[in-house]
């Protein structure tokens, strides 16, 4: 039912089950309909039936703290999830590595990453969780996402990519991503964001199309307009196919630079760009084609300037004339 739309009739159905003699509620129902709840912007029902739970041992169950929090992190309800973490040391429920996760990803949307993110992680650690890989990316790509990254939020980064290392743990693709991206977010830090790229590839890491992307943001950033048509190049070359947000940063870092040193897409790198865009251009996304062609046609200066008339000092009257042709006609 969750997965046809049927929320309501979902929570009417787990209504029912409750109500029944013997409750037919189990904690797998539970962690099935938080996150459809969730999902469906229902944070306010979630929370109503997490704070009614049976109290019997089998509800104090991970899995069953995980899909509330998850469905609560889905309808933007971060404190709440906040309160059902904290539920979970209080009935003794022992967190493992998702928890942790969506806990460092509430915190941030919190505003609270800074001061408690490494805390959680910590508490986690003192619990037997030991920080795994993914643990590891999400906080790292927490750090990079603040809105007002600084050098040191990107410095935070990189020694996490060593502590995952010196704790035997092997960073991938996503790893060197969140650090290419935590460097891209400085305007004179392109160099650091390339060597990270650099690194990945060397330890036999593929880039993804989201690695390339964070490091042409990175040149854009740093108005390195040169650097940005090599990247660019560059996944030509390896047939990495880009999305909207790359082809808007490569563009947009072009716009900028315009005027300045006069650098725009080589003819066949041009081509090419058109004709991704020809493909990838849905009916919905017309019109956002549109604009971004109009973008790389004035760098390339193939738009024709419109041509200005002069109005002779008859204009007004031979507007009046067919507005009043216009309604001696519909009369």
């Amino acid at each position: 039912m969750g997965n046809e739309g049927l929320v309501l009739g979902c929570l009417y159905f787990f209504e029912w089950m409750h109500l029944q003699e013997p409750s037919l509620v189990t904690p797998r129902a539970c962690s099935i309909i938080f996150p459809v709840l969730g999902r469906s912007g229902l944070g306010d029902k979630l929370m109503v039936l997490f704070r009614n739970l049976p109290q019997s041992k089998g509800f104090r169950d991970i899995h069953v703290y995980n899909a509330a929090i998850s469905g609560l992190l889905s309808s933007k309800r971060y404190r709440d999830a906040r309160e059902v973490y904290a539920a979970m040391e209080s009935n003794n429920v022992e967190p493992d590595h998702v928890t942790c996760s969506m806990m460092i990803t509430a915190i941030r949307k919190t505003g609270g990453l800074k001061n408690e993110a490494l805390i959680i992680q910590s508490e986690m650690e003192k619990k037997g969780v030991h920080s795994n890989t993914v643990v590891y990316n999400t906080l790292m790509d927490a750090y990079g996402k603040l809105n007002q990254i600084e050098e040191v939020e990107a410095g935070i980064v990189e020694e996490l990519l060593v502590q995952m290392q010196d704790m035997g743990l092997k960073p991938d693709v996503k790893s060197y991503t969140c650090l290419i991206g935590a460097y891209g977010r400085q305007k004179k830090m392109s160099d650091r964001a390339a060597d990270a790229f650099l690194r990945m590839k060397k330890v036999g890491l593929k880039p993804t199309s989201h690695s390339y992307t964070s490091l042409i943001h990175a040149y854009s950033i740093s108005g390195d307009s040169r650097g940005l048509m090599k990247v660019w190049k560059l996944m030509i070359k390896e047939k990495i196919e880009g999305t909207r947000v790359t082809f808007n940063i490569l563009l947009d870092g072009f716009a900028k630079q315009d005027g300045e040193n006069g650098q725009v897409p080589d003819v066949k790198s041009y081509e090419k760009l058109r004709s991704i865009l020809d493909v990838k251009a849905a009916k919905q996304n017309k019109r956002d084609k549109s604009a971004i062609m109009g973008i790389i046609n004035s760098k390339m200066g193939m738009v024709k300037a419109k041509r200005k008339t002069k109005k002779d000092e008859f204009w007004k009257n031979k507007k009046k004339d067919r507005t009043t042709a216009a309604n001696a006609g519909q009369q």
